[in-house]
């Protein structure tokens, strides 16, 4: 109901007082889509469905897209109802069209967090485990060394930015298939191909 009322605000609003409301707005509509509770993330994100809330959007994608980006990106991996997932590769879309810099440094910062992250539980697993840091560090170099010497072609050694980059290449390629392959399916579906 809240999220329905909201819509019908923002409908009518102005782009002078959308700013004003932007942040505070989209940082409950990122806990709205985050919801477990597939009704109230559906709800959330037929907001993209309005062409006026999406012409808001666009014009001020430089602050709402770092505030919704680490919710659809956590969305798009981990939520348990398709048809959400679904929605949030479509908002992710719209996002990468509207500003594909911004998408991109987004990515690359919230997988470094992440990183961090897995690293940060690594280490503290590592003090529990036994095995100290500095050996598993040179374990892996060895192995990294030993393997790149056997396989140059397949680049087990690359430097970190050209592996950061295909990753990054590969994940977009990945996600584009993902919405290519959903944009089908609705396809088939409407015509009447596939059964709903």
């Amino acid at each position: 109901m809240f999220l329905g009322e909201l819509e019908e605000i923002l409908d009518v609003i102005e782009p002078s007082q959308f700013v004003k409301i932007q942040e505070p707005l989209f940082k409950q509509i990122a806990k709205c889509v985050s919801s477990p509770h597939f009704q109230v993330a559906e709800r959330a994100l037929y907001y993209w469905n309005n062409e006026y809330i999406m012409s808001l959007i666009e014009e001020n994608s430089n602050v709402i897209l770092p505030i919704m980006f680490s919710s659809l990106y956590r969305i798009s991996k981990e939520h348990w109802n398709p048809a959400i997932v679904a929605l949030v590769y479509n908002v992710l879309k719209a996002f990468m069209e509207m500003n594909s810099t911004m998408f991109d440094e987004l990515t690359a910062t919230y997988k470094s967090d992440r990183q961090r992250l897995s690293k940060a539980a690594g280490e503290k697993n590592e003090e529990t485990s036994g095995t100290p840091g500095s050996l598993r560090l040179r374990l892996s170099r060895v192995f990294c060394v030993t393997r790149g010497s056997h396989k140059q072609s397949e680049g087990y050694c690359m430097s970190s930015n050209l592996l950061s980059e295909k990753k990054k290449e590969k994940e977009r390629e990945e996600l584009w298939k993902k919405l290519e392959d959903l944009e089908l399916k609705r396809g088939l579906r409407r015509d009447g191909i596939i059964p709903t």
